[in-house]
C-alpha cells in the first residue's frame, strides 16, 4: 500500500506538476503540499493517523519522512529532464554537423548567409 501510494505520487508529479513548472524548488513545495493534504486528509478521517495537532513529534517525523520523499521524486525527475536536454542538444548538434559535411547542404547554406 505505501509503495503503490508512493508511486502514484510519483505519478502525479511527473504528470501534472513537472511539465507546469520547470524550477525544482516550486515542484518540491507543490509536492510536498499534495503529500501531506493528500494523506492528512484523508488518513486522519479515516482514523489511521491522528491530527496533526495531537499527533506529537510523529507528525514532524511523517513531516521528515515527505520531505525525503518528494525531495527525491523531484531529483530524480530534474535529473531525467537534463539528460533528456543534454541528448536533444548532442542529437541536434550531429544533425547540424552532418547537414553542414552534405556539399549540396553547404553550398545552399552559403548563398543563403551571402544574401543576407
Amino acid at each position: 500500500m505505501t509503495w503503490a501510494t508512493g508511486i502514484g505520487y510519483g505519478l502525479v508529479y511527473g504528470i501534472a506538476i513537472t511539465p507546469w513548472t520547470q524550477q525544482p524548488i516550486v515542484g518540491f513545495v507543490l509536492l510536498l503540499s499534495l503529500v501531506m493534504l493528500a494523506d492528512y486528509g484523508l488518513l486522519v478521517p479515516w482514523g489511521i493517523f491522528k491530527p496533526p495537532w495531537k499527533e506529537g513529534h510523529a507528525f514532524y517525523f511523517n513531516l521528515e519522512l515527505y520531505g525525503v520523499y518528494c525531495a527525491l521524486t523531484v531529483a530524480f525527475f530534474w535529473a531525467a529532464r537534463q539528460l533528456r536536454a543534454r541528448r536533444t542538444l548532442t542529437r541536434n548538434a550531429a544533425i547540424t554537423d552532418n547537414a553542414m559535411s552534405n556539399p549540396l547542404t553547404r553550398r545552399s547554406n552559403e548563398r543563403l548567409i551571402s544574401r543576407l
